[in-house]
């Protein structure tokens, strides 16, 4: 990761992104693989921070830029943020949402003949 405005190296996160979904808020990120997720929480102010005072390593970045929150054992199709929640769509064709790491699926939707979801969030 790197800091949109400075262009600074944050951190190097050890996965396979298949998508990112930051919050709107933007203090949690979650990290799509194809085998699973992974929710982080993102310090903003130690990242200011250690910018503001030239503390970046080369190698390693902001040190406690990002924590893991809790990881998600889904392939997710599609989601989106509403405020600390996460909605979305598993390759099973759950609706799901998750908050604290807590899994609650909403509904089960239509799947194609192969069993792949065939619904997206917007």
């Amino acid at each position: 990761f790197y800091d949109w405005n400075s262009g600074e190296f944050i951190q190097k996160i050890e996965a396979t992104p298949k998508d990112v979904y930051w919050s709107d808020s933007g203090n949690m990120v979650l990290i799509a693989t194809e085998e699973s997720a992974y929710v982080l929480a993102y310090n903003t102010e130690k990242v200011t921070q250690a910018i503001a005072a030239g503390q970046i390593s080369v190698e390693d970045g902001v040190d406690g830029s990002f924590d893991l929150l809790y990881e998600i054992g889904d392939t997710i199709i599609s989601g989106k943020w509403v405020g600390d929640c996460f909605i979305y769509v598993n390759s099973s064709g759950r609706l799901n949402y998750s908050v604290g790491g807590q899994i609650e699926t909403l509904v089960h939707l239509e799947t194609s003949a192969g069993g792949q979801a065939q619904h997206s969030i917007l």
